[in-house]
């Protein structure tokens, strides 16, 4: 008897103090061509739902620079350990200059509660001639209050041995967002400079750590690009009165126990 009290009592603890929470979690494969020849060409998508719960209304799209078109992909519902193949179809504007070329996938997808969710991965296209990467950059990673905003630092450098004039582009989840998505700057060879964007939240979920990318661009007879990522984490913020009910949950729980204990000895 008293090895069961107090086995229910550690299990009810453990609920407490770790109470178990469904996720869902999509990893996502990318495979381009090495160096594109044509004026059309696929990409294939690989979607792997990873966590424990199913994802709905899922819609898989492609954040394209100017000069490139293409489908979306619908999966619609992400089972578990499910996995999901797909190919969008690429169309090139035949002016576009050859180069390397920044690719956002956006994953929009909605849990049982049809909670919205959206996640951003990168890729390159390399268009008939690869280029190198001559731009750097790190962004630090910030925390964020839930409903506030903080200052996302970017340090970037040119690395090329002349100077350019870079395109920067911010991409965020729908869950953020910024005051300002592009800024132009000019870098002489090997100068550093670093860049503030203002992020808050926009129905972030509390706890959540989103990842976001950079992406840097200029252009000569060629195309040049380079990119970067970072996380914003939304800090969780208990409620008053959640944190009220588990402090006197915990608070009655020791005193069982201490009543618990007194009784044995006292049988003893």
């Amino acid at each position: 008897m008293r090895k069961s009290l107090i086995l229910i009592l550690v299990v009810l603890l453990a609920s407490i103090s770790n109470a178990s929470a469904t996720y869902i979690q999509i990893s996502t494969t990318i495979t381009t061509e090495s160096v594109i020849t044509k004026n059309e060409t696929e990409i294939n998508i690989q979607a792997v739902n990873l966590g424990d719960e199913p994802a709905y209304n899922v819609q898989l799209s492609l954040l394209l620079p100017h000069g490139f078109s293409s489908n979306y992909l619908y999966p619609k519902i992400l089972y578990p350990n499910r996995t999901f193949t797909g190919t969008f179809k690429l169309n090139i504007d035949e002016d576009l200059k050859p180069g390397r070329y920044p690719i956002m996938l956006m994953v929009y997808y909605t849990d049982a509660n049809s909670y919205p969710f959206t996640s951003i991965s990168a890729v390159y296209l390399v268009y008939k001639e690869p280029t190198p990467v001559m731009l750097r950059a790190n962004a630090m990673p910030i925390e964020i209050p839930h409903n506030g905003s903080g200052t996302l630092k970017i340090g970037i450098a040119n690395i090329d041995n002349k100077p350019h004039n870079i395109t920067l582009k911010l991409y965020l989840p729908n869950e953020l967002r910024s005051n300002n998505y592009k800024e132009e700057i000019y870098l002489e060879s090997s100068e550093n400079k670093e860049i503030e964007f203002q992020i808050s939240s926009l129905g972030a979920l509390p706890g959540s750590t989103y990842i976001i990318f950079i992406s840097m661009e200029y252009e000569d007879q060629l195309h040049y690009s380079s990119t970067a990522s970072g996380t914003v984490t939304i800090l969780k913020s208990e409620s008053t009165a959640d944190s009220k009910w588990k402090s006197w949950t915990l608070i009655g729980i020791a005193i069982l126990l201490v009543l618990i204990f007194a009784y044995y000895q006292f049988k003893k």
